[in-house]
């Protein structure tokens, strides 16, 4: 998992990830449209996540 500079902020395994909806401040997120890359040994991914408030 990466913050947003790209930085890795950890290693470990996931088979799923939640986000509570707040930003790196503790703020909330405003309604918009997100990107999540997911990266693992032998794949990778983005997805597109919407959230609405």
């Amino acid at each position: 998992m990466w913050n947003r500079l790209g930085n890795p902020v950890s290693d470990g395994y996931y088979d799923h990830l939640s986000w509570d909806g707040k930003m790196g401040n503790g703020k909330k997120a405003p309604s918009g449209i997100y990107f999540i890359f997911v990266e693992g040994d032998q794949f990778h991914t983005w997805q597109k996540v919407t959230l609405l408030r």
